[in-house]
């Protein structure tokens, strides 16, 4: 029987934050507390050394303090590297036998390939260039390395949505007679951005997906009330943001593809809306059912958490359950 894997995404941290979730991620799949994950996150501007590397010898310090970049080490091995919001980074927590080979160069291989598959679906030819990374037309757009610790494997990479490569160069500790416009133009070349590959910024703006229809339906409904109505939310771009169009009883067919229907017992509701936990926590303890586009939910996390706070901040009495069957 396969084994369920899961998805989760952290969102923007800090460095420390990151890499204190990649220490726990990896020991608790180390002890067969969680199941394999893919990761997605982002860093704050981080400067990140290589386990065994020195910040003194790699990196400008003076240039980090003043311009608030944060240095961490990783707790895998690898160059020094500038990472900031403009990257998003994906990871893998895998037990050996998910890979079945001990061979770094076969994962590589392997994970690179389908990381390359995936990057290309966004509407970029990528491909898989030995050992560690990931290119279009000859530039680098996602750099990967992993490492095992016992029998869990940690296998992190990045996308280059729209990187400074300039301010990159200037973090790390090269002479500045050195950061020339040549070196940096160079430089530029050697690197792909999804944002120059598709003439325009990837735009994550979830109410823009909806086959047309100019809204986005939410239901919600209790489970621990029998035959539970469904209450509706439609939610339309307008002027930019995200605008609720609608709100009362469900009438819309739901289509999985862009439309969401959640379901939670009355009192993991009322956490969420009080904030005590956000949907990817309530989710990773099945405290909150999901279905819909995941994909577009992970890359969206804060419109999702303030979309459940709502049930925190409008009155009712739920005391008694609503009338009405579920659909």
């Amino acid at each position: 029987m396969r084994e369920m894997w899961r998805v989760i995404d952290t969102g923007l941290r800090t460095a420390a934050q990151n890499i204190a979730l990649n220490r726990a991620l990896l020991e608790a799949r180390q002890a067969e507390e969680i199941p394999s994950t893919l990761r997605f996150l982002r860093f704050a501007p981080s400067a990140l050394l290589g386990y065994h590397q020195s910040a003194e010898q790699e990196f400008n310090l003076d240039y980090c303090r003043a311009n608030q970049i944060a240095v961490q080490r990783r707790i895998t091995g690898g160059g020094a590297i500038f990472i900031d919001e403009t990257q998003l980074g994906w990871e893998l927590y895998l037990h050996r036998r998910d890979v079945d080979t001990s061979g770094i160069q076969a994962i590589d291989r392997r994970i690179c390939h389908a990381a390359a598959t995936a990057i290309s679906a966004l509407g970029v030819d990528a491909r898989y260039r030995p050992r560690h990374d990931i290119e279009v037309d000859g530039r680098k757009i996602s750099g990967t390395g992993g490492a095992f610790d016992g029998e869990a494997l940690l296998y992190q990479g990045t996308l280059s949505i729209d990187f400074d490569v300039e301010k990159m160069l200037r973090v790390l500790r090269i002479p500045a007679e050195k950061l020339s416009d040549k070196v940096f133009a160079t430089a530029r070349e050697r690197v792909a951005n999804l944002t120059d590959l598709l003439g325009r910024r990837p735009d994550p703006d979830l109410v823009k997906r909806n086959k047309g229809r100019g809204y986005k339906a939410m239901q919600i409904y209790r489970t621990d009330c029998a035959d539970s109505a469904r209450v509706e939310l439609r939610v339309s771009p307008k002027d930019g943001k995200a605008m609720c169009v609608y709100g009362g009883a469900a009438s819309s067919k739901l289509d999985s593809d862009v439309d969401y229907l959640m379901w939670a017992e009355t009192s993991r509701w009322l956490e969420m809306g009080k904030g005590e936990y956000g949907p990817m926590r309530a989710m990773f303890f099945s405290r909150l059912r999901f279905d819909g586009p995941m994909g577009e939910a992970m890359g969206n996390m804060g419109p999702f958490e303030s979309f459940l706070r709502l049930v925190g901040k409008v009155p009712g009495d739920i005391s008694v359950c609503p009338g009405g069957p579920a659909k």
